[in-house]
């Protein structure tokens, strides 16, 4: 609360020095979690919060410079940045032709931080503690929903708005996202780590995230979630038939798009599936149409990070005008925007390469990469790296693509010793 409270220079050195009092202490996992914290905290909207914008970046920034100095402890260094390091060097040169050149080189230069320091965090975290790092991580998710639904019952203004809860991420899309990114992840845990939490645990966990998920009413969760689920059972079976039936879904989108309101109002779920804003999708069709009259000004080359948000405030008015607020909802439109379609290619190449080389442990992985490619189709999470999604997804990400924390030839479960 005292960070929220403070601000400038007073939080700054507030998260510093709570940062090096735990580092004193060799406490890299619990600095791990605090950065998944501080991550969720910067991206509520609720005013109380604000000062976390700032923090998460002097958070980042001493973490990295810890591996520097401590390298050794940290030996071998996590090379998962480096399939991402193609990407991040073509969105460094996109910064040329830049209008907001200063914020978008921060923002470049936090995504390569997040891809380089949380890997080698969490690799030291399992060699300091071994699986129980992910148990902390669990306990701040679990934290950070229960504490958003305590607040609805004895004070419920803050964290509800016009009837849909958002918790304390004080956005219902937002909390939605959140609720995905830890479902996937809690999931995947369970099926490699099946005895790490207990039935009771399992239990509490996902009623905390599925109630969540029911009163923030974030359709584009339930739908992913649902494609998780559908595709877990499918991609044991084949994942060719898991790829034939995710063509199916994208073939038969805009017709499911088209006649959505008959279908949502034939089973009587209109107030629940907010139809008013289904029959103009919520303004995203005004975004992507914005988004795209500016990619095909330059197809192939962006004009850097922070650029689509940039575009967006300059045509905030027209688009208020058309029931649109916010950026592009659609990560692969941002990044098409802001790194062209070359950075668009490798940044898809190094994220999918991941997906498969993690699925070579755990084939369901690939249903959790279905459902995020989903989700990021109508929100831009991806683009920005300092947000507990993206941190998430590389979490779990780093846990299977590492030799050390979940062997090569582990095909589904790993004994917790």
């Amino acid at each position: 609360m005292l960070i929220s409270i403070a601000g400038g220079p007073v939080n700054i050195a507030f998260v510093a020095l709570c940062v090096l009092l735990l580092k004193l202490r060799n406490k890299d996992t619990e600095l791990l979690a605090g950065l998944w914290f501080v991550c969720t905290m910067s991206d509520s909207r609720l005013t109380i919060f604000s000062s976390f914008e700032s923090a998460k970046y002097v958070y980042i920034i001493l973490m990295t410079l810890f591996i520097f100095l401590n390298a050794k402890k940290f030996y071998p260094l996590s090379r998962f940045y480096l399939l991402f390091m193609p990407f991040i060097i073509v969105s460094f040169y996109c910064l040329i032709h830049s209008p907001v050149i200063l914020t978008g080189l921060a923002k470049t230069l936090s995504y390569f931080l997040l891809l380089f320091t949380a890997p080698n965090y969490i690799n030291k975290s399992y060699r300091d503690d071994g699986y129980d790092f992910i148990k902390l991580l669990v306990y701040v998710g679990v934290f950070v929903l229960l504490i958003g639904l305590l607040l609805k019952v004895f004070l419920p203004l803050p964290v509800s708005f016009e009837a849909r809860f958002r918790g304390l991420l004080g956005n219902p899309n937002g909390l939605g996202l959140y609720c995905l990114v830890f479902f996937l992840m809690f999931a995947l845990i369970n099926r490699s780590l099946p005895d790490l939490f207990h039935r009771q645990e399992k239990i509490i966990v996902y009623f905390l995230i599925l109630v969540s998920v029911f009163l923030c009413g974030s359709r584009n969760t339930i739908v992913a979630i649902m494609i998780y689920i559908m595709f877990s059972y499918l991609t044991r079976i084949s994942p060719l038939l898991g790829f034939l039936l995710l063509l199916f879904i994208l073939t038969g989108y805009e017709y499911i798009n088209i006649n959505i309101v008959s279908i949502v109002k034939s089973i009587g779920a209109e107030s629940y599936f907010r139809t008013e804003t289904l029959s103009n999708a919520a303004g995203r069709y005004v975004a992507w149409k914005l988004a795209w009259d500016n990619i095909t000004k330059d197809i192939f080359l962006g004009r850097g990070f922070e650029y689509t948000n940039y575009l967006f405030d300059l045509n905030q008015k027209t688009l208020n005008d058309f029931g649109h607020q916010g950026n592009a909802h659609n990560s692969f439109l941002t990044f098409w925007l802001d790194t062209g379609l070359i950075g668009l290619l490798l940044y898809l190449f190094a994220m999918v390469g991941s997906f498969i080389k993690a699925a070579r442990k755990q084939k369901v992985i690939i249903a959790a990469m279905f459902a995020i490619f989903f989700s990021a189709f109508f929100e831009s999470y991806l683009t920005s790296s300092l947000n507990p999604y993206t941190l998430i997804i590389v979490l779990f990400l780093t846990v299977y693509t590492s030799d050390e924390i979940i062997p090569n030839k582990a095909q589904a479960i790993i004994p917790v010793h």
